[in-house]
């Protein structure tokens, strides 16, 4: 079912566990809805080599509004140091990712998803082992950015170090299709 959590803070789910799901804070693929509003999550990291180490989600809908998430890092391959969204909508408003790590998307992932961000900032992002989008990766996808800052992160590849967007993107008034930042 869907699932809404507000005013809280989420700290260390470290496991050494190898399961899909492992380390997950919030772990949704049966196209549930979940929103988060004003969440702290600290840490986040996990031995699992999959995806979205802090927040998983798939084929639905996530909102995060005024959530800080600091140092979740994946320790093998994996797609979103912080958040991983595969097909259905991710909305950001007011939301701060610090220091993700990832094979690609440093701190967010969104594949075959329609992206809306606004007055978020993604600082830290790292990819690694040929990964683009230190801080973000975009991946057959439709994404809005706004009002947004993105700074301090590494990438290994040369393409796309901040974001890295392969779908339709809207940065400010500009619009791209595949689009290295």
């Amino acid at each position: 079912g869907d699932l809404t959590v507000e005013d809280m803070v989420l700290i260390d789910n470290a496991t050494s566990m190898s399961y899909s799901y492992a380390g997950k804070i919030i772990a949704s693929t049966a196209g549930d809805d979940v929103t988060l509003i004003n969440v702290d999550i600290t840490t986040g990291s996990a031995g699992a080599p999959n995806s979205g180490m802090a927040i998983r989600s798939e084929k639905g809908n996530l909102t995060m509004i005024g959530c800080n998430v600091t140092s979740s890092s994946t320790k093998k391959a994996g797609n979103g140091g912080i958040v991983y969204q595969k097909a259905g909508t991710l909305t950001i408003t007011d939301c701060t990712f610090n220091n993700g790590f990832a094979t690609k998307g440093g701190n967010l992932y969104a594949e075959a998803t329609t992206v809306a961000i606004s007055g978020s900032t993604f600082t830290g992002g790292r990819s690694e082992t040929g990964g683009q989008g230190g801080n973000i990766a975009i991946y057959d996808s439709s994404a809005t950015i706004t009002d947004s800052t993105l700074s301090n992160y590494l990438a290994s590849m040369e393409t796309g170090a901040k974001l890295y967007a392969d779908g339709y993107i809207a940065v400010g008034q500009d619009t791209y299709y595949y689009k290295d930042f």
